[in-house]
C-alpha cells in the first residue's frame, strides 16, 4: 500500500500539484512574492480538484443518476448516437474503427433489435477538428450489417457533429418514418445531455443508458483522494456534460 501511494504521489498529476502548492508556500515565505502566493495556492486546490477521483466520481454520479436503466423497454424505434470513430485504422473490415464507446452503442443497438426487431436510425458524422476522426454512422452500419441486421432496417444521419445536431437531424427522419417513441442509446454520462436536447425538439425519449463510468462506492480509499489520471478522465466526463446543457 505504501508503494502504491509513493508512486502515485510522484508521477503525473499529482507530482505537479505537489510542485505548484509548494512553489505557493515558498513565495508566501517572502513578502516581496506573497501575492503570487495566493495565486499559485488558489491554481493549486483548482488542479488538485480536476484531477482528484472523488470530486469526477461526484460529478459523474450525478450526471448519470438522472436517468437509470428503465425498468420495462417499450418504443417504435430505436436512435443511437454516436461517440467517436478513427478514420484511418486499418481493421478486419476495412479502413475506420469505432472507439470504444461507440462500440458499446452498437453492441445494446444490436441487442435491443434482435429483441424488438425495430428500425434502428444511426446518429453522428465525423466531428470537426477531431484529426483522423471516422464517420460514426457510416462504421456503425458496417459493423450491424456485419452481425446481419437487414439493410432495409437501418437508417443513417452521417452528418450530425454535435448532440444538437444530433437531436435535429434525427428528428427529420423521425417524422419522415411517422415514428414518435423512440429508444434513445447513448453512454449514461451523455444520456442527460442529449434527453434535454431531444425534449428541445418535441421528442420524448426512453432512455436506455450504457457504459457506467462511476464506480457505486459506499465507502472511498485513500486513492480517489490522490490526483490521478483516471480522476483527471471523470472531472473533464463531468463538466463535458454540465457545460454542453448550456447549449
Amino acid at each position: 500500500m505504501a508503494i502504491k501511494i509513493i508512486y502515485s504521489l510522484v508521477f503525473p498529476p499529482a507530482i505537479f500539484v505537489i510542485l505548484v502548492f509548494a512553489l505557493s508556500i515558498y513565495f508566501y515565505l517572502k513578502p516581496a512574492t506573497r501575492k503570487l502566493s495566493y495565486f499559485l495556492f488558489f491554481v493549486s486546490i483548482m488542479f488538485y480538484l480536476s484531477t482528484c477521483s472523488f470530486v469526477g466520481d461526484k460529478m459523474v454520479s450525478d450526471v448519470e443518476n438522472q436517468y437509470p436503466f428503465p425498468s420495462s423497454i417499450t418504443g417504435d424505434s430505436i436512435v443511437m448516437l454516436g461517440q467517436g470513430a478513427r478514420g484511418e485504422v486499418i481493421t478486419v473490415d476495412g479502413k475506420g474503427e469505432l472507439t470504444s464507446e461507440t462500440a458499446v452503442n452498437v453492441i445494446a443497438t444490436l441487442k435491443l433489435y434482435n429483441s424488438l426487431k425495430l428500425p434502428i436510425i444511426l446518429s453522428g458524422g465525423a466531428p470537426e477538428g477531431a484529426k483522423g476522426a471516422g464517420n460514426e454512422s457510416q462504421l456503425s452500419k458496417r459493423d450491424l450489417l456485419a452481425m446481419q441486421v437487414p439493410e432495409d432496417k437501418i437508417y443513417m444521419d452521417d452528418k450530425s457533429r454535435t448532440t444538437q445536431e444530433n437531436a435535429r437531424n434525427a428528428k427529420v427522419i423521425l417524422n419522415q418514418l411517422g415514428l414518435k417513441h423512440p429508444i434513445l442509446v447513448t453512454s449514461s454520462t451523455h444520456m442527460s445531455r442529449s434527453v434535454e436536447l431531444f425534449k428541445k425538439e418535441g421528442i420524448e425519449v426512453l432512455a436506455l443508458p450504457t457504459q457506467y463510468e462511476a464506480p457505486k462506492k459506499e465507502q472511498h480509499d485513500i486513492f480517489d483522494f490522490i490526483p490521478s489520471v483516471n480522476g483527471v478522465s471523470l472531472v473533464r466526463i463531468g463538466l463535458k456534460e454540465i457545460v454542453g446543457k448550456f447549449q
